[in-house]
């Protein structure tokens, strides 16, 4: 938005003044004590709407909130629908996989090696994932380094996040999967084909 200052009475159509007031008191007393100190100028002058500081920057951050908040709900979309995805692999996986299971259970496999045998799948598709959406994320940060306010573009934290997030959704994900292949009865799964 273009702004240019001028004094008010060479303005074309002066329409009003605006006043910015630093005070130590609380903005409901001062806006009293305002209005009271303008009709002792001139009662005939009218105090419009008056605002505190933080309304009027809330008001000019309005967009970017409210864009931040619907990349924040769209980012949130995604992840669980990639955890979705990612579950409905797994459990599939480990569906076609119950005879081999059950072999290993019968061969004397503990259930602790049978949940590894699951979440080591979890860990290749998680690094996969990491080692692809890492250099896309340093990418895209260089093309909205204007909107990244007090966040560089190489900041380790929001990396160290999102890495973290994405194991949170595979770890999530490889759960129900990974207790669903532990307790396979070996019996079962040898009689089932």
């Amino acid at each position: 938005m273009a702004m240019s200052y001028t004094l008010f009475t060479q303005a074309e159509r002066a329409a009003g003044l605006r006043f910015y007031v630093r005070t130590w008191q609380p903005p409901g007393a001062t806006a009293a004590s305002i209005r009271a100190a303008i009709a002792n100028i001139d009662s005939k002058l009218v105090v419009g709407n008056l605002s505190t500081m933080t309304d009027l920057i809330d008001d000019n951050l309005l967009a970017e909130r409210t864009i931040a908040l619907l990349a924040l709900t769209f980012g949130i979309l995604a992840a669980v629908l990639a955890g979705i995805g990612l579950y409905g692999i797994l459990a599939y996986s480990s569906a076609q996989r119950t005879r081999e299971i059950g072999i290993r259970m019968a061969l004397g496999a503990q259930r602790g090696m049978v949940v590894g045998l699951i979440v080591r799948e979890v860990l290749l598709l998680a690094g996969g994932s990491i080692a692809a959406t890492v250099p896309l994320a340093v990418l895209g940060s260089h093309l909205v380094r204007s909107q990244l306010f007090g966040v560089s573009i190489a900041d380790p934290g929001v990396y160290g996040a999102g890495i973290l997030v994405i194991c949170l959704v595979a770890a999530f994900a490889a759960f129900l999967p990974a207790r669903r292949a532990a307790s396979v009865n070996p019996v079962e799964a040898l009689r089932a084909e």
